[in-house]
């Protein structure tokens, strides 16, 4: 089928895929209410020489070590997020179990620098502010100890936010609309594929189920290997496009249209070559590939079908 007949589908069974985009966006809604909300808490370090340096050639040096030693950054970042800093943490915070449930810590070093970034992550954005200085404090104390020329430098205090960075209603929402609507898309032309009959499924893309001749789409296909197969061998090809003009019963409410068309392309099968090629263009056109003949042949080909059908009798219920 071509694109226009896939958009009257979906026309046709308009209601199908607003039910269904109704009923999953209405589901993604309830199921992103119901989550619990996660609020973030960050603070920032900074790792650098330590302050009791004040000999500038040491200083110098440590700056050159630091700049080379990325194990050195890591290590401060995985103490940050062991559980040797998190169970202290809990102890000095004075946070019940209840609080401390559902929490999460986050230690990681900014790509290309000294930068260290501490988050915390949880369902009460009081509690995980202060599990994250918490967190802050026990994580400098214990560095301190690891290496006597770097320390870690706090540049920002644990943040406070009050809108969750989980879940995103406008993202789910519009992840539930995107599948809303593949799934109606999937329902209608899986019910329209099955309604029709089983002869008609087997060459649904080839065969126009109206009229009984080839589709659109088989002679799009068809017209490429030909127009290949005329180059390479040098012959001719030619193609016309035949429209039945008696739009008045054609486009009437009372069936004539569906009647006629069927019959108009009866009347044409019967008088072209066995080589030649008849296909459903649109509402009210055939096209007609026309092999090895020459352009004054086809037109003379055509001419005399026109004539001819133009002189037949349609009988219509």
């Amino acid at each position: 089928m071509d694109v226009k007949s896939y958009i009257q589908i979906i026309i046709k069974n308009w209601r199908v895929l607003l039910v269904s985009v109704a009923v999953t966006v209405a589901a993604t809604l309830i199921f992103t209410l119901r989550q619990p909300r996660v609020y973030e808490s960050e603070t920032t370090f900074v790792i650098r020489p330590h302050s009791s340096l004040i000999v500038q050639d040491d200083f110098v040096r440590t700056l050159e070590t630091l700049s080379r030693r990325v194990e050195i950054n890591s290590t401060f970042a995985e103490v940050a997020g062991s559980k040797l800093i998190k169970d202290q943490a809990t102890e000095k915070s004075g946070l019940d179990s209840g609080q401390l449930r559902g929490l999460s810590v986050d230690g990681r070093v900014l790509a290309g620098t000294n930068i260290l970034k501490l988050t915390v992550k949880g369902n009460d954005p009081l509690v995980a502010q202060a599990f994250a200085e918490a967190i802050s404090q026990e994580t400098v104390a214990y560095v301190s100890s690891l290496y006597d020329v770097f320390e870690l430098g706090q540049l920002d205090g644990a943040s406070l936010s009050n809108r969750p960075i989980s879940p995103n209603v406008l993202v789910n929402l519009a992840m539930g609309l995107v599948l809303g609507i593949g799934l109606g898309l999937a329902i209608i032309y899986i019910s329209e594929y099955w309604r029709a009959p089983g002869g008609q499924r087997r060459h649904y893309d080839i065969i126009d189920p109206d009229t009984g001749v080839y589709s659109r789409a088989y002679l799009e296909m068809r017209l490429r290997q030909e127009v290949s197969r005329a180059r390479r061998n040098g012959g001719h090809l030619s193609v016309s496009l035949i429209r039945v003009k008696d739009r008045a019963a054609l486009n009437s409410n009372s069936g004539a249209g569906r009647e006629a068309m069927p019959s108009v392309a009866a009347l044409f099968s019967a008088l072209l070559r066995d080589e030649d090629l008849m296909a459903r263009f649109d509402d009210t056109t055939f096209a007609l590939m026309l092999p090895d003949l020459s352009g004054q042949e086809a037109k003379s080909a055509v001419e005399e079908l026109r004539l001819r059908l133009g002189s037949a009798t349609v009988s219509l219920d």
